[in-house]
């Protein structure tokens, strides 16, 4: 039941206490929680995003499941547009997140996709040391 309870939302990474867990925010519902992960928060970062579901069994909440990659600080910007757009001038809640779990997905594809396949800025011929634009 405790696993069913909350959806998959992006996560700000508000204060780390490494080797016991780290407090979030929810960019969606704007809910804060602090998180018992014990290895998890050996590799985070302070203001760093990430995409995962919370699980609260009485006072202790924990990831169910947790992105394998972080999304960058600049990316709440697109997180935060989706969100006016699913919100519909009211506050987000977990329900929500579950009904719009399709669109949520499709940004967390596109964020997972950048962070594999990031666009090149600049091409440098490793025989001349010229850089093409």
């Amino acid at each position: 039941e405790a696993a069913c309870a909350r959806s998959f939302s992006f996560f700000e990474i508000l204060d780390i206490t490494p080797g016991e867990g780290f407090d979030i925010r929810d960019l969606l519902t704007g809910e804060e929680l602090r998180v018992v992960e014990k290895q998890g928060s050996r590799h985070v970062a302070k203001g760093e995003v990430t995409f995962a579901k919370p699980v609260t069994l009485d006072t202790l909440t924990t990831f169910a499941a947790m992105a394998h990659f972080h999304i960058p600080a600049s990316g709440k910007d697109r997180i935060e547009q989706l969100g006016k757009k699913l919100s519909r001038r009211r506050p987000l809640t977990s329900a929500d997140l579950s009904y719009h779990a399709p669109e949520l997905l499709e940004l967390y594809r596109a964020f997972r996709d950048e962070a594999i396949r990031p666009k090149p800025d600049l091409l440098v011929p490793t025989d001349s040391g010229d850089t093409l634009n």
